[in-house]
């Protein structure tokens, strides 16, 4: 049994009865496809990042799961969205590989293994408690850091060391004495 991620502008049917986003699919049975028409332009279906014909009935295979997407290649706004990274369209959900048109408006939620990090939309620090209105003709790209921290690294090279245990005994004997990594 595979778990679907299906996109904006597709419509995911199992013998009839539509599919919606998170929806299970046993191994075997047939899926079809209609892939919406977008300003005029029709779209290229993807399942799993491999081109298919939305025409054409789909086997799903045993224990996959399947991310289906759909590109439009001369269409701006694609939303490109990290695991870990929950992001909602004008208050809807929105799936990766959806598309977002000027005006519309991007809220985010970080899992929690995120919470600590930092959001980027096209490679630009955004604060995640803010709303972000997308621009004309511009693709969305979402990435997520987390800040990697080194515990015991006392004078911050990016390395364990006899120098780190010094450093750490000299801040115990002396809780005055700063050591280097607190100046980062």
């Amino acid at each position: 049994m595979g778990r679907l991620t299906i996109p904006q502008y597709v419509k995911v049917y199992c013998e009839g009865e539509e599919l919606v986003n998170g929806s299970y699919a046993e191994a075997g049975s047939q899926l079809t496809f209609t892939v919406e028409t977008v300003n005029g332009q029709a779209g290229q279906l993807y399942i799993n990042g491999t081109a298919v014909d939305s025409a054409a009935a789909y086997t799903v295979p045993e224990g996959v799961n399947l991310v289906i997407t759909v590109k439009y290649p001369n269409l701006k706004g694609e939303v490109t969205i990290p695991e870990g990274v929950t992001v909602y369209k004008n208050g809807a959900l929105l799936t990766s590989g959806s598309y977002a048109a000027e005006g519309d408006r991007l809220t985010f939620e970080l899992a929690e293994k995120y919470k600590d990090g930092k959001l980027f939309i096209n490679g630009v620090e955004f604060d995640v408690s803010r709303i972000y209105t997308v621009p004309a003709d511009t693709d969305v790209v979402i990435t997520v850091s987390i800040l990697a921290f080194n515990y015991g690294d006392a004078n911050a090279d990016g390395k364990l060391t006899a120098q780190d245990a010094s450093i750490i005994l000299q801040k115990t004997l002396d809780n005055s004495f700063v050591m280097p990594c607190e100046n980062k």
